[in-house]
């Protein structure tokens, strides 16, 4: 195998994944599928909802009601990430109705699907009543890190129900992995070759 077939393999089985939002669905066009309504208790609802943070009338975000103030509820998507990576994160969130606190917060956890091992918090907080905020986050993610829960975060202060609204989650990478998963260690598509 010469050298230019060689590099013309390892191109052809790269992606760089920079600039390609990680969260599916995070811009809420129709629905809130992909997401979970984490820590909730009876009466809290996670739902889609027409307003748009960037006011397109064709697209939507979405909101989660807290029913009474009994602990903070997280509308949350697990994603595989690379540890050791540097992330940006973000997404803008708006308390719509009631009193409270607001995030866009990303849990790192060492098993892929975000279910054991959790690492640590990221965030970036809002109290603003009525008006969207953007939030816009970078991150070096901890070298154990295998997955992560991130979306909107919302802690009602009232004993009424009150709703914050979501748009735009978003996870961004910059670094170039390998499809064949050799950032993992894999070598099982390689070969000993050597010119």
């Amino acid at each position: 195998m010469s050298a230019s077939m060689l590099i013309a393999f390892l191109l052809s089985t790269t992606v760089a994944v920079g600039f390609e939002n990680l969260v599916a669905n995070g811009d809420f066009n129709s629905h809130v599928a992909y997401f979970d309504l984490r820590f909730a208790h009876s009466g809290d609802v996670m739902d889609w909802d027409a307003e748009d943070s960037d006011g397109n009338p064709s697209s939507g975000s979405m909101a989660i009601t807290e029913a009474d103030g009994s602990g903070a509820i997280f509308g949350s998507q697990c994603i595989p990430v690379l540890g050791g990576n540097e992330y940006h994160f973000g997404g803008d969130m708006k308390i719509q109705t009631g009193t409270g606190a607001t995030k866009i917060l990303l849990q790192q956890f060492s098993s892929i699907d975000c279910s054991t091992g959790f690492i640590s918090n990221f965030s970036d907080i809002s109290i603003a009543v009525g008006m969207w905020t953007p939030a816009d986050e970078v991150a070096l993610f901890d070298p154990n890190a295998n997955s992560v829960w991130l979306g909107g975060w919302f802690d009602n202060y009232t004993s009424s129900p009150a709703t914050a609204k979501f748009d735009n989650i978003s996870l961004y990478s910059e670094t170039v992995i390998f499809f064949d998963h050799f950032e993992y260690g894999d070598l099982l598509q390689w070969d000993q070759w050597v010119p």
